[in-house]
């Protein structure tokens, strides 16, 4: 009776899936992840700070950079660059009526500060380009020369045939690697790294790994390299059709520049000489501003539509596991109580402001602080929860991929024991919590229902179910099934993929506005000038 009631009072409160006298194991692997990631990350942070001090900028350093990317580039290619760049705003200047001292100097400093950063980006975005279409197509030609032949020396020997320079050089060296024999650990994952160092994403990742642990271990692998290769071109069409669309943006937003630029320019020439406005040194700096800006715009649209289209390999694990733990141990009445003196505090003054001060706006800006904290509790717990299941669903495919492996020689239990030293981050605490609620009770269905059932993933459950069945059912059988969960699984984060790609496109394409907006405002502060220099002749 007692435990119903205490049941129903934890429900009622939000309710914590499970408790921490429950769970201690699974709160102490998070715990153990979590504190690896921040000293991971302040790492990471101490050397990039030691970078940048190293590598303030510099011509040389840019030359240095854009060699790096794999194109030859001279001080002198820069200087031809910057002397266009400087005699067509000086042109702009004297289209504009603007000063030499200070504003067409003022132009040409920016100029000069933004230049390098986009010459830089230009040549990185090609980079890029040529990156992705070389990582797809060793991708594609490794699972043909695999299936052909199931041999990785033989694979990469094969495939090298179809690269050219880097991804050539990469592979070349992966065969050398591997033909000296030479090896710390694991030879051929040692070997990939090499390709992975320059290359590397999740799906090569896994490639390999899939690829290592078939040549090591044996077992049937076609029709889950099937898998593998379906994902990577459905992946390859979707970045395709990104690129092609940020492509468009900046067309666009280029476009949106030039036009907004000759407005500014024809508005000039409009108004009758008599008026004088461009004498005026609210039109001299408003002017000035308004090309910084456009300049600042192009800049911001060369970087922040350029990126990495292979993917970032390094998982955000602080965010990740700091969501994890509060998604185990916290409610959204725990949180509601943290934030509750600052409702409070906004009752008060919007109450005392419509009262004591008479003041709407007051009590307005009070009730919508109240309403904003009383319901971010919620809004916390749902985004920690949806980034917790995003993660889970994004590597549970491919553990599952690798434990089908594992399957054709042992059973359940042991195979998922072996799995977790190469599992994903993200899914070796409800391993290990797995592992050890099997080796309280190996029998029944419960461990496996339990694993990870504090999230909303229909096809975790169901391969977990299947994992169960597995002696009653036969191993073919459940390695086939395995992998239909698996294109399903992939299928769902394909589509999820898409519409994400659709929401950055719409969030880019929003960008076209910020030159038009430039340019309404350039223009309204001209109108005004011209109606001040109108009504001041009239009073002449």
């Amino acid at each position: 009776m007692i435990s119903n009631v205490s049941k129903k009072k934890e429900a009622k409160k939000g309710g914590r899936n499970k408790s921490l006298i429950e769970q201690p194991l699974l709160l102490n692997e998070i715990d153990k992840k979590l504190e690896i990631a921040q000293k991971e990350k302040k790492r990471k942070s101490k050397q990039a700070k030691k970078m940048k001090k190293k590598h303030n900028f510099s011509l040389q350093a840019l030359t240095k950079e854009i060699h790096g990317y794999g194109f030859e580039y001279r001080m002198s290619d820069f200087l031809k660059v910057a002397v266009l760049c400087l005699a067509g705003l000086i042109i702009a200047g004297v289209i504009y009526k603007l000063n030499f001292f200070p504003n067409i100097l003022i132009l040409i400093a920016v100029a000069i500060a933004l230049l390098p950063g986009i010459i830089s980006e230009q040549f990185k975005f090609v980079y890029e380009q040529q990156r992705f279409a070389d990582a797809t197509d060793y991708m594609e030609q490794m699972i043909y020369a695999f299936i052909k032949k199931p041999k990785i020396i033989q694979a990469l020997t094969d495939t090298k045939e179809m690269c050219d320079g880097r991804m050539a050089e990469c592979v070349s060296k992966a065969i050398t690697y591997i033909q000296r024999g030479v090896f710390k650990r694991n030879l051929y994952q040692e070997a990939f790294d090499i390709i992975e160092a320059e290359y590397g994403c999740e799906r090569m990742n896994a490639l390999h790994k899939f690829l290592a642990k078939v040549e090591t271990q044996g077992g049937g692998y076609k029709e889950s390299i099937t898998v593998l290769l379906n994902d990577i071109q459905s992946w390859t069409e979707r970045v395709y059709t990104f690129q092609a669309n940020r492509k468009n943006i900046k067309t666009k937003i280029v476009l949106v520049i030039i036009m907004s630029l000759i407005i500014c320019g024809a508005m000039t020439y409009s108004v009758p000489s008599n008026f004088a406005i461009t004498s005026d040194p609210v039109y001299q700096w408003s002017t000035t501003i308004a090309v910084i800006c456009f300049m600042v715009v192009y800049a911001q649209v060369q970087s922040k539509l350029n990126s990495s289209w292979l993917g970032n390999v390094e998982e955000d694990y602080i965010s990740f596991f700091s969501a994890y733990k509060k998604v185990l141990t916290k409610t959204e009445a725990d949180l509601r109580r943290k934030s509750l003196p600052l409702a409070i505090v906004g009752g008060v003054a919007g109450v005392y402001g419509y009262f004591g001060l008479h003041s709407i706006p007051i009590a307005v800006v009070g009730a919508a602080m109240v309403i904003v904290i009383l319901t971010q509790p919620k809004r916390s717990m749902r985004v920690a929860r949806k980034k917790v299941t995003r993660a889970i669903s994004k590597e549970f495919p491919g553990w599952l991929r690798d434990l089908s492996l594992q399957l054709q020689k042992e059973n359940v239990q042991n195979a998922i024991v072996n799995s977790i030293p190469e599992a994903p981050v993200v899914l070796v605490p409800g391993l290990k919590q797995l592992q050890h609620d099997l080796d309280e009770d190996p029998v029944t269905i419960k461990p496996y229902a339990n694993f990870l059932k504090e999230f909303d993933l229909p096809d975790v459950q169901s391969a977990m179910k299947m994992l169960y069945s597995l002696n009653a059912i036969g191993k073919d059988e459940v390695v086939n099934q395995m992998n239909g969960l698996i294109i399903r699984n992939q299928a769902m984060l394909d589509a999820a993929e898409r519409l994400k790609d659709e929401d950055a496109t719409a969030l880019s394409g929003m960008l076209v506005a910020v030159p038009m907006a430039i340019v309404t405002i350039k223009m309204m502060v001209d109108m005004v000038l011209l109606i001040l220099s109108f009504f001041n002749m009239m009073v002449i």
